[in-house]
């Protein structure tokens, strides 16, 4: 009989990344405004996913369960977070990271500290 996987969660400043079976399976964004619309670009590898939500709390976070991106040592994850402003205005980029494979692959339940933003 194996033994189940434990669920590893990555957390920073800006949010936190929980990979599962060597897939990252949930996303949370923290710093959010209030009833505003945002989406989330999640690039992993080549793989491109576009999440779109409201925030609806007075503690803004922004969370999508049931991702499915497979993460290999080489990977490498890509998020941004925009702002939806009244059409016919563009959507405003509010800020991002981007994570290498060895931050990827660093001891379960790491703080990370060196994060590159995204610009």
């Amino acid at each position: 009989m194996s033994t189940p996987q434990v669920p590893e969660t990555k957390t920073h400043a800006n949010g936190s990344f929980l990979f599962l079976n060597g897939f990252l399976s949930e996303i949370s964004v923290s710093g959010l405004k209030h009833k505003k619309k945002h989406s989330v670009e999640i690039t992993v590898d080549s793989q491109i996913r576009i999440l779109m939500g409201t925030e609806k709390t007075k503690n803004p976070s922004w969370v999508n369960v049931g991702l499915a991106f497979p993460i290999s040592d080489s990977s490498s994850l890509t998020l941004r977070v925009y702002d939806h402003r009244p059409i016919p205005l563009p959507r405003r980029f509010v800020g991002g990271i981007t994570i290498g494979a060895n931050t990827l692959r660093s001891e379960p339940g790491a703080v990370y500290h060196s994060f590159s933003p995204c610009r």
